[in-house]
């Protein structure tokens, strides 16, 4: 009888801990806006952004699909498990935000910028100068929580300006020496 209650126990929690565990991807916190969401660690960024980027997954809210793009590639969506180990490049200029209930406009992603390093899950750490972009998928709530991920600005590598430097120089000696 001992073991029988022991082995329920044990079967009770490992489901338990199992189907939690698919909510663990959810945003954890119960938050309105992404101005809560990012507390006094950001704040709100009216800029407009260009450029390349490194995305990593925060998070989203139960509800509905969302899905963050760039450049036609997918780079987060809400089946996605934001746990830091992935991250991905996109141009911000190809970069979007969709729904499955249609939702995509610009005017439904909010972004902030880190003020300090801030980390939402002991798990996930963010520098300061991290872009926080919240998605709202439309359906009125006002929270922009429903896909969230960290950006952050990768720099033109100095070989880059090298090269084009350099490659420019060739082009002005060239035509000298033509000339």
């Amino acid at each position: 009888m001992k073991n029988q209650l022991l082995k329920l126990v044990s079967a009770l929690v490992l489901l338990f801990a199992l189907t939690t565990q698919g909510f663990a991807y959810q945003y954890p916190y119960n938050i309105s806006n992404l101005g809560d969401f990012v507390g006094s660690s950001g704040s709100l960024y009216s800029d407009s952004l260009s450029g390349l980027f490194s995305a990593t997954g925060v998070g989203y809210e139960a509800g509905y699909f969302n899905t963050f793009t760039g450049g036609g590639e997918v780079i987060f969506d809400s089946s996605m498990t934001p746990d830091g180990v992935w991250s991905d490049l996109f141009d911000w200029s190809t970069a979007g935000f969709s729904s499955n209930i249609g939702a995509g406009a610009a005017d439904h992603y909010l972004v902030y910028v880190l003020n300090q390093s801030w980390s939402p899950d002991g798990i996930l750490s963010f520098a300061a100068g991290t872009f926080i972009i919240g998605y709202g998928d439309g359906t009125d709530d006002g929270d922009f929580d429903d896909l969230i991920i960290a950006a952050s600005p990768v720099p033109v590598p100095a070989a880059l300006w090298l090269f084009g430097s350099g490659l420019l120089g060739m082009v002005a000696y060239r035509r000298r020496r033509t000339a």
